[in-house]
């Protein structure tokens, strides 16, 4: 009383199931054929502008320190679109802010080059510590 199921490869093919399929399991079938190559074009476009973000990111952080002014480099990247172009941008925003109504030589202007910059920042930080 067992029936005996002859079933050959062609009959279990993808495409065979998929002709042999309802309407309805087939439109289900494309929707998901669909949004797969949707997500996956989603997935490539991501991975290709972070890519591209990081490509920035080395040659911003490049550019950042062999620049010689802090001003001439505030001045040429503060538009880009980086996002740690943009961080810089706030600070030195920030910073002149801060500092516009300080008594100073050279009020709100960061002046010199950034290791200079950072060295003369680490340093009074320091200071604020220790005092």
């Amino acid at each position: 009383m067992n029936p005996v199921l002859t079933m050959d490869s062609a009959t279990l093919s993808p495409i065979h199931l998929f002709l042999q399929a309802d309407l309805v399991v087939k439109g289900v079938m494309i929707g998901l054929l669909l949004a797969s190559v949707w997500t996956w074009a989603l997935i490539v476009a991501f991975w290709r502008r972070l890519g591209k973000t990081r490509k920035g990111l080395v040659r911003f952080e490049r550019d950042f320190w062999k620049a010689e002014d802090i001003d001439v480099f505030y001045k040429a990247e503060s538009e880009t679109d980086l996002p740690s172009a943009r961080v810089f941008a706030a600070g030195v925003t920030e910073w002149r802010r801060s500092t516009a109504g300080a008594r100073s030589t050279r009020p709100g202007r960061a002046s010199g080059s950034p290791r200079r910059w950072v060295r003369r920042s680490r340093t009074r930080s320091t200071r604020c510590r220790t005092g």
